[in-house]
Formats: C-alpha cells, structure tokens, sequence
C-alpha cells in the first residue's frame, strides 16, 4: 500500500531498498524511528510435515537444527507440492 501511495510501512531497510533507490517510497521519519531486529526461528525437536520441514531447511539450510544462521532478504521459501 506504501509503494501504491495508500499509507506507511514499518519494514525491515533490506525489503524496501529497492523501492528506494526507484523513488517509489520515502523514508517517513529519521533515524529516530528506526530500530535493530533479531529473529529467532524456534521448532520442536520432533519431525514436521513436509512444508514445515521445508520452510526450516530454507532457512537453515538442510539438517539445520542449531546455531545462528544469516538469510538474505527478501528471501523467498516455496513448499514441496
């Protein structure tokens, strides 16, 4: 709705970059508004379904189970079908 002119977006810098750099957006405020994130993939140590399986291997990598891992954004996973 940001790019289209309809309102605001509060995202990470590395997904609205590009809308950036093209003039599509602005940044609304200074950096007084901006805020450093982590974000913490938890699962359980049984087994998922194929599609949870999935989105933890594509963030992960496969046999991903422990440790800190750097995705690039935007990232997209897709599902097994």
């Amino acid at each position: 709705m940001a790019i289209d002119g309809r309102g605001v977006a509060w995202v990470p810098l590395s997904l609205a970059q590009s809308a950036l750099a093209a003039g599509k957006v602005i940044l609304a405020a200074d950096v007084t508004y901006s805020t450093k994130i982590a974000i913490a993939l938890v699962r359980p140590a049984i087994a998922l379904s194929k599609v949870s399986e999935a989105l933890w291997a594509s963030a992960c990598g496969p046999g991903g189970t422990k440790g800190s891992f750097a995705v690039p954004l935007p990232h997209i996973i897709t599902a097994p079908r």
